[in-house]
């Protein structure tokens, strides 16, 4: 099993931060944006893989630029914890967490050239 765990804070980003992530993402991305409703219930898979297959070849073959759909959206995470778990019910797990804070005295950072870095702990669960 492995489970991940992420702390922070988050904003969302502007329209044009927005419209500049989807154009980054792959035509398969874009499309996927597009044609599937995140959540919904499909009631005609080969439908949805026909829209999503003219959808495609139109974006490569006639260059057709995705716009992007009205219910993405965006968000910036500033993580300051990382939580990463693997193990199983048959053994001992692992839990190794990464978090940001202040460089104190004595301690050992990753990167000794920021005020705020990273550490981490290895732990048994």
């Amino acid at each position: 099993m492995l489970q991940i765990r992420i702390e922070g804070t988050w904003k969302r980003l502007s329209a044009e931060e927005e419209t500049r992530y989807f154009e980054s993402s792959s035509i398969a991305a874009q499309v996927r944006s597009v044609v599937v409703q995140t959540g919904a219930v499909v009631l005609d898979r080969e439908r949805l893989e026909s829209e999503a297959l003219q959808l495609y070849h139109k974006a490569t073959k006639e260059n057709y630029k995705i716009p992007k759909p009205d219910n993405v959206a965006g968000f910036a995470l500033t993580p300051t914890k990382m939580d990463f778990y693997v193990g199983s019910a048959q053994q001992i797990g692992e839990r190794v967490c990464y978090y940001r804070k202040a460089v104190e005295s004595g301690q050992q950072p990753h990167d000794t050239n920021q005020a705020h870095v990273w550490f981490n702990e290895i732990m048994a669960d």
